[in-house]
């Protein structure tokens, strides 16, 4: 239960000496323990003497009493009250001894969950998320700013609830000078935080050791074991019992640990936060809009490497930007990503962030939008305000569940369109439906615009949001094609279950497009379903499908069935139609054929047919082909031992390469196909380039290692220098190590870790 106290009854007054206030301080709390020391300060549980009341004591970091403010801030602190807050109700202070006293709550942090592998429904999520969203309107209708809100920081209460705790660090928006001293936590704060703290890193360039004294010393009233075993429950701040090992050791994959002759500063208990500007400072810091500090003490590399991060943003997004409501939105948004999915969101200056609908197919589409649109880069395209995402989820908790699952009962579709059809009507009665047709026109043609760049991806999550997901489009004659569209989107992204469910809702509203039932048997039969497939074959040619069309159908449903050579002779058909897609569809699926065939001339007919049917497409229906004759290609230069086939596989990636169309895939490609020709030093500035170009992934890293293995190896014992293999191998295994949970077996980096070990036995290499 919660407990209800009256606030600011304590800890205000005057005190003679440090000794007096810490005596007072012990007079009102007994049983005080330390339980654990956070990047914000060092937190204890203790017992109100008088109520008898379990609270929590939080003794702020010297570096973080700029963040509480002054006696309005704490005032503002003092009268917050809501749910899903544990209450504050006190602030005990004497010069830079500052403790906060505020509410005990029992439960446990979704962090520990997390780390013990439990797993959230998405009913429950989405409910988490509506609470969140409640307690921050109300926090910034305070004028509030969290400004740290992580897994660590989020509570689930006995009663199934959220409490969102560690207010000190919060920030009160209208402060009057101006300046926010903020902390960054990795994967959980935006773009504009981590710019903030490289500001503050560099306007307050000196750096502080964490002492972690006991306030009164060895015996004082503080004494007892630091870090003690909770009873019971989990503490506000608490991520599980720490030891002295775990300053050295991150479990979680995600701590940054800044460093001061040779040890922590800042032990975040949610393995990701990095402690405010006054704390931390570089001896040789690199670049800085303001200039490096000089004759400071050591930063960790992974210091220097945000700050060059944030440099790199502060030019993309400006260096003026500040933490405000969207800053806590974003974090939000990643904490529930995680809930949500199971995976890590992607640090803000990281790659993109994998949709959600990637992790999680059968996800509602509405909350996965709602999530991707809080977690947008720049703060301009996140929701401007709390109440804007409360609403929004608000209208999600009211909304119908993903149109797929209402279709897989007809009678349920037909009554959901006839309800779609009242609503459009009474529409049209006010006058609206020219404007309801116009904005369905240009939102249709932006989807199909999407399509035709080839961003897939983009065009299927635009229909969702803007169109298929929009009630009053639902009675546009051209409805129909707005499912097809998304269908055409989800075979090339070869989510077929999604495709056949989006192809079906397009037949429901329109049963006479032959193309309709040929792309929706295409689907089925990836999927495994040929019975249907063979239906769907059926009701296109009643509808009139083509021969050609027919032919391209009945050749994936004899493919899917493993009559290859039935596949090879309706395809062949297929591929002599007039219609360049058709064309296209028809070789894709052939040299799928044929690249499964046993034959080692298999690539010979692959290189043919790609190479045939490459002619008359134009620049973006020709990626496709490209990357597949670069895979035929390098597979006959393997089989064959023909290098010159290498040769080619490089003039097809310069192409792609030059129409703007290149990936990191297209690179490392480029770069081992030089390698296969023995042209070193190109494969060198190949692999070099992409590695300037993606420089998060271990990957180029990878590539360079085991190039410079294998030009050492060319050349005589006693010249070989395994200088360069080294660094990039611990570069590699670095970055491959480092990606903690999300980390996927990679055999090729597990054998270049057995690489390094097996030179360095030999002498090749230095030792540890």
């Amino acid at each position: 239960m919660r407990q209800n106290f009256e606030p600011g009854s304590g800890g205000s007054g005057e005190y003679q000496n440090k000794e007096e206030f810490l005596r007072k301080l012990s007079e009102n709390y007994q049983d005080i323990r330390e339980i654990n020391s956070g990047g914000g300060g060092i937190i204890y549980a203790a017992v109100h003497r008088r109520l008898g009341k379990k609270v929590v004591l939080k003794k702020i970091r010297e570096d973080k009493l700029a963040q509480i403010g002054g006696e309005r801030e704490k005032k503002i602190l003092l009268g917050l009250k809501n749910s899903y807050l544990p209450q504050i109700f006190d602030f005990w202070s004497y010069e830079d001894e500052v403790y906060t006293v505020m509410e005990y709550i029992e439960g446990r942090s979704f962090l520990e969950l997390l780390r013990e592998g439990r797993k959230f429904s998405q009913k429950e999520v989405i409910r988490w998320t509506n609470q969140l969203a409640q307690v921050l309107e109300y926090l910034h209708g305070k004028q509030v700013i969290h400004g740290d809100i992580k897994p660590g920081n989020l509570m689930l209460t006995p009663e199934n609830n959220i409490c969102l705790i560690d207010f000190n660090v919060s920030l009160v928006a209208d402060r009057s000078d101006g300046e926010q001293e903020v902390g960054y936590s990795e994967y959980y704060s935006p773009v504009e935080q981590l710019i903030c703290w490289g500001e503050n890193i560099r306007r307050n360039n000196t750096c502080q050791n964490d002492s972690r004294e006991n306030p009164v010393g060895k015996g004082g009233i503080f004494a007892g074991e630091a870090a003690a075993a909770r009873e019971g429950a989990a503490k506000p701040g608490e991520a599980g019992n720490w030891d002295e090992t775990d300053i050295a050791f991150d479990p979680d994959g995600t701590d940054i640990a800044f460093e001061a002759d040779g040890t922590d500063i800042a032990l975040d208990p949610d393995d990701t936060d990095i402690a405010g500007a006054g704390g931390e400072a570089s001896a040789n810091m690199a670049g800085g809009r303001t200039g490096g500090a000089s004759g400071g003490p050591h930063v960790s590399a992974r210091t220097q490497a945000l700050l060059r991060q944030e440099e790199r943003l502060a030019q993309k997004y400006g260096a003026k930007m500040r933490v405000d409501e969207r800053s806590d939105i974003y974090s939000a948004c990643a904490t529930m990503y995680f809930l949500l999915t199971g995976k890590r969101p992607e640090s803000c200056y990281g790659g993109r962030q994998t949709p959600v609908e990637k992790l999680l197919p059968s996800v509602n589409d509405a909350f996965a939008h709602i999530l991707m649109h809080g977690l947008e880069r720049n703060p301009k395209d996140r929701f401007q305000s709390a109440a804007g995402f409360r609403k929004a989820l608000e209208q999600l908790v009211r909304s119908t569940k993903r149109y797929k699952r209402l279709l897989a009962s007809q009678d349920l579709a037909i009554l959901l369109l006839v309800l779609c059809f009242l609503g459009s009507a009474a529409a049209a009665f006010f006058g609206w439906r020219g404007r309801i047709a116009e904005g369905f026109a240009s939102a249709l043609g932006q989807a199909q615009a999407y399509y035709e760049e080839g961003d897939y991806e983009t065009a299927a999550l635009y229909l969702q949001d803007q169109v298929t997901g929009v009630s009053r489009y639902h009675s546009q004659p051209d409805f129909s094609q707005a499912w097809y569209l998304a269908g055409s989107c989800y075979l090339n992204l070869e989510e077929y279950e999604e495709a056949a469910n989006a192809l079906r809702s397009a037949i429901l509203l329109d049963d006479g497009r032959a193309e309709y039932y040929r792309d929706y048997g295409i689907a089925l039969a990836r999927l495994g379903d040929l019975a249907q497939a063979e239906e769907a074959l059926k009701q296109a040619e009643a509808q009139g499908l083509g021969t050609d069309g027919i032919s391209l159908l009945a050749g994936e449903i004899a493919m899917a069935g493993g009559d290859l050579a039935l596949a090879e002779a309706q395809l062949s058909e297929a591929l002599a139609s007039e219609d360049p897609d058709i064309r296209l569809r028809a070789a894709l699926k052939l040299d799928e054929l044929y690249s499964e065939a046993e034959e080692d001339k298999g690539y010979e007919e692959r290189i043919r047919l790609l190479c045939s049917v490459r002619e008359g497409l134009d620049e973006r229906d020709c990626l496709p082909v490209q990357e597949r004759l670069v895979q035929a290609y390098s597979d006959g230069a393997q089989i064959s031992g023909d290098a010159g086939h290498y040769q080619e596989a490089v003039l097809v990636l310069d192409e792609i390469i030059d129409a703007g169309y290149d990936t990191l895939a297209t690179w490392l490609n480029k770069g081992v196909a030089q390698q296969g020709l023995g042209d070193y030093e190109a494969a060198r500035s190949t692999f070099t380039a992409a590695q300037e170009k993606f420089p998060e992934t271990y990957l180029t890293y990878k590539r360079l290692a085991f190039l410079e293995y294998e030009a050492q190896s060319q050349i005589d014992s006693s010249s070989r220098d395994y200088t360069l293999f080294g660094q990039y191998a611990e570069e590699c295994l670095a970055l491959y190590r480092g990606q903690g949970t999300e980390l996927v077996q990679d055999s090729e980096a597990d054998y270049l870790e057995t690489l390094v070990e097996e030179l360095r036995a030999l002498g090749w290499l230095g030792t540890d």
